[in-house]
């Protein structure tokens, strides 16, 4: 079930909400690849504004996901909740194709503080992470349309309970990698569409010593 409100002001100002709901039977968001049950839930928004309707533009946007499984080991270590908000500016190089950067700033917090596998308690992986990025977007080519948006992610995770030291493992700590999304659409034809869609990111893992893959 998806809705949407778009709205398109004077003095080039426009507002896009949008909330996503999904119920359905797929391999969890981790290295795991059976089918599970699940629900996932997506709210967001972007404001913009161009000066007088001009080529420049700044904008805020912010997004909440939710995830709940209905397999009870699989909620234990990915039910949680992700924030992300930031801006971007940019400017038209065609009428019709814009260039971008962004920066945004994105938590992951689960459910369960905590998860006992194997006899061991470990902490959730809670994590607080920057994310920049810079990116093209419309008419890319002469008859391909979409967005690609490439950077660079830096994400914190929480450090474990020190009463607990010796029966946590020590997952603490920072990553830094290259992160890619794009999607784009080629129309070699009035009957023809090609597309293509491309991602590299941090995806969370249920493994007890790994935060992601």
């Amino acid at each position: 079930v998806n809705l949407g409100y778009m709205f398109k002001g004077p003095a080039g100002f426009s507002v896009k909400a949008q909330d996503a709901y999904m119920n359905t039977q797929d391999p969890a968001n981790s290295e795991l690849v059976d089918r599970e049950q699940r629900c996932q839930n997506t709210a967001g928004g972007v404001m913009e504004y161009a000066p007088g309707g001009g080529g420049f533009y700044v904008a805020v946007e912010g997004d909440h996901v939710i995830h709940r499984y209905r397999n009870q080991s699989l909620a234990a270590t990915l039910d949680r909740y992700e924030l992300a908000f930031g801006g971007r500016m940019g400017f038209k190089v065609m009428s019709k194709t814009r260039v971008f950067a962004s920066y945004k700033r994105q938590t992951v917090h689960y459910t369960i503080d905590e998860y006992t596998v194997g006899g061991k308690t470990y902490d959730a992986k809670n994590s607080r992470a920057d994310l920049l990025t810079a990116g093209i977007e419309g008419r890319i080519l002469p008859k391909v349309q979409g967005s690609i948006e490439t950077g660079v992610v830096h994400r914190l995770y929480d450090g474990p309970d020190t009463d607990r030291a010796e029966t946590v493992d020590r997952r603490s700590g920072s990553t830094r990698n290259w992160v890619i999304t794009g999607q784009t659409q080629w129309k070699p034809g009035p009957r023809t569409d090609v597309n293509l869609r491309l991602s590299r990111g941090l995806q969370e893992s249920t493994y007890a010593g790994n935060r992601f893959y």
